[in-house]
């Protein structure tokens, strides 16, 4: 391995934690931090849940403004059309 390749490996190393140097959490705070843990975890979910839910909605709102715009357009279409036909009448 090229020097250049040793040092950087030896840098990222020295950069990385060891986590089995780490000391141990003491017994007592496992079923603690457990909690803490399952807290984080469901605030997580709750957030997620809730973003999902604003999510939906804008979504909802957009498709309802979208459908109100395929009418007009079916609606204007239809107007044309009837223009047309009329014009082609008067014109026999």
């Amino acid at each position: 391995m090229p020097p250049e390749q040793l040092q950087q490996q030896r840098q990222q190393q020295q950069e990385e934690p060891d986590y089995l140097a780490l000391p141990a959490a003491p017994d007592s705070a496992g079923p603690a931090a457990a909690a803490a843990a399952a807290d984080a975890i469901e605030l997580g979910r709750s957030r997620s849940v809730a973003a999902a839910r604003v999510e939906s909605l804008r979504l909802q709102h957009e498709i309802v403004g979208l459908w109100a715009a395929l009418k007009l357009c079916d609606e204007e279409a239809k107007t044309l059309q009837l223009l047309e036909d009329k014009k082609y009448a008067l014109d026999d």
